[in-house]
């Protein structure tokens, strides 16, 4: 059986009555949801669609419905009733393929904005096609009254758009709304006051708290003035021990 895992979730070819499905893929989501999405060739390029359906019978019949409406010469469009929370869980699978142009850092930099105040505040069953420059602008105001720096605030704003983007290309909503938000309605990304240093022994307390897991990364970051984002993307390529 054709599968693949890429984090929290896996990806494998449906099989009914014992036979495999041509173009038909089970998907299973980290909230223990099973979706259901066709891949086909169209003009020597591949194009996946998410289906409704919530068995393997009727993702059949969807599937065989939408194949035929392909061959009659028909516009192959995304589902307009998915949810932000479906449209998430496409994204990252996208983004963990072959086929995505987003480095792993910067797609779990924005699977983490998107998690933690995005969908939250938008709602996760919030349809991407409802959404609106109104409803964005609503959730950084609510953002910044929670205290999000305007930084943080920023990067949610554009892991968003970047969502919306790839829904755009998907056909599941026609315009990006992030695209219509007026210069002023981004939150600056402007520190409002002078940051905190450390000195060489707060920065030695500070590593001796953490664990394993996290002392590497913060003593590059802080020994080598890495952003995290710069550190997050580093490879053994990138070190030379001998050169120093």
């Amino acid at each position: 059986m054709s599968e693949a895992v890429y984090g929290r979730e896996t990806r494998r070819q449906v099989v009914y009555r014992g036979e495999r499905v041509a173009g038909l893929y089970e998907r299973f989501t980290s909230d223990g949801r099973t979706v259901y999405e066709l891949r086909r060739k169209v003009a020597g390029r591949s194009v996946r669609r998410a289906l409704t359906a919530a068995t393997a019978t009727d993702a059949i019949r969807e599937a065989r419905s939408v194949v035929a409406k392909i061959d009659a010469g028909g516009r192959l469009v995304g589902n307009r009733d998915a949810s932000l929370a479906e449209l998430r869980d496409q994204f990252e699978e996208w983004g963990r393929s072959r086929s995505s142009t987003l480095a792993e850092s910067t797609l779990d930099l924005y699977l983490h904005r998107l998690d933690a105040h995005v969908l939250p505040e938008l709602g996760r069953s919030t349809k991407a096609a409802a959404l609106t420059a109104a409803h964005i602008r609503a959730m950084i105001e609510r953002l910044q009254s929670r205290g999000v720096t305007g930084s943080s605030a920023r990067g949610c704003v554009i892991a968003l758009s970047r969502l919306l983007r790839f829904a755009v290309h998907r056909g599941v909503i026609e315009r990006n709304p992030a695209r219509d938000l007026e210069p002023g309605d981004r939150p600056s990304a402007r520190r409002r006051s002078e940051p905190r240093y450390l000195d060489a022994g707060q920065i030695g307390a500070l590593l001796r708290e953490l664990g394993d897991e996290f002392r590497p990364i913060a003593a590059t970051m802080a020994y080598g003035a890495l952003r995290v984002s710069e550190a997050l993307a580093l490879h053994w390529r990138d070190v030379d021990l001998e050169a120093g």
